[in-house]
């Protein structure tokens, strides 16, 4: 009960501040230091991420929604990490930069070597998933919630996808966590 009090709770707040954000603008949700997402249209983020079945505002961390639609559709570049062009590893890594302030720079193993394996069931926000799609551990993305995650892929850029995608299912190979 208390949770769904301060869900609802949150929801209404969430909705009220970006509600008074289109007269005034949301430039004072900022927590990443020095990041300003005003620039951002609130109500085509929320659309977005509905669209893939999941809530900005029950989000555990807004800033890596926000992060991850101002990268939406970024060209895929091996070895990038910029907006110019970004390959997976290093859209992971920038990522976790940003948000957790944690280092993660690497090839898909590099990254792998430095979390440990969960279940699949365990997943949470922020988590990561990696797919042998050669015959190798060669693709990661990060995981959002409601088996959806993000990364950056060859042909659509960086993009939301779901776990249950035939593709993605096929080659999923496994789920972790960054050690503390």
């Amino acid at each position: 009960m208390v949770t769904r009090e301060v869900n609802w709770l949150n929801s209404a707040l969430l909705c009220l501040l970006f509600f008074v954000g289109t007269q005034i603008s949301y430039a004072q949700y900022d927590s990443i230091p020095g990041k300003n997402y005003s620039y951002l249209n609130f109500n085509a983020v929320q659309d977005f991420y509905n669209q893939h079945g999941l809530s900005l505002i029950d989000a555990d961390n807004a800033d890596l929604y926000f992060e991850i639609y101002d990268w939406k559709g970024t060209p895929y570049r091996y070895g990038g990490r910029s907006k110019q062009g970004v390959d997976c590893s290093d859209f992971v890594s920038v990522m976790y930069e940003r948000i957790y302030n944690k280092k993660a720079q690497g090839s898909c193993t590099d990254i792998y070597k430095k979390t440990y394996e969960i279940d699949v069931s365990q997943l949470m926000e922020g988590d990561l998933v990696f797919f042998s799609i050669r015959s190798y551990m060669s693709h990661v993305g990060l995981y959002l919630g409601n088996n959806k995650f993000a990364h950056a892929t060859v042909h659509g850029g960086v993009m939301v996808s779901d776990l249950e995608e035939p593709y993605y299912k096929k080659h999923f190979l496994k789920a972790a966590r960054f050690s503390e």
